[in-house]
């Protein structure tokens, strides 16, 4: 997963809740261009989180329920998000991660052979 723009995120539920809907509307559709150019729909399927959140963000728009949109933007999608990344970094760095059944050498960590 790559960097999700959380600025862009921040922006978008600003914008709302100060009532630019325009412009909000506008940089909402970016921030979902941004989504789906850096979460694969494997990563969609496999996070029902993320899911939900979707689904509750199209039922608040369908509503026009402006300050929820924003509201499910900044303080839970993007959390999740943020988790999700992390989660996933974390994941793609483990091998740098100290194993407690490797044996320090001089020149740093070597496995056990």
């Amino acid at each position: 997963m790559a960097a999700i723009d959380q600025k862009l995120g921040n922006a978008v539920a600003n914008r709302f809740r100060l009532g630019f809907e325009a412009e909000a509307n506008e940089l909402f559709t970016a921030f979902i261009d941004n989504l789906t150019t850096n979460l694969t729909e494997e990563e969609l399927h496999q996070k029902p989180q993320l899911q939900q959140l979707f689904t509750e963000m199209l039922d608040a728009q369908q509503k026009r329920d402006i300050l929820r949109l924003a509201d499910i933007i900044q303080y839970q999608l993007l959390k999740e998000l943020k988790t999700q990344y992390t989660m996933s970094k974390l994941l793609a760095n483990s091998d740098s991660i100290p194993n407690p059944n490797r044996r320090k050498n001089v020149n740093g960590w070597t496995p056990q052979r």
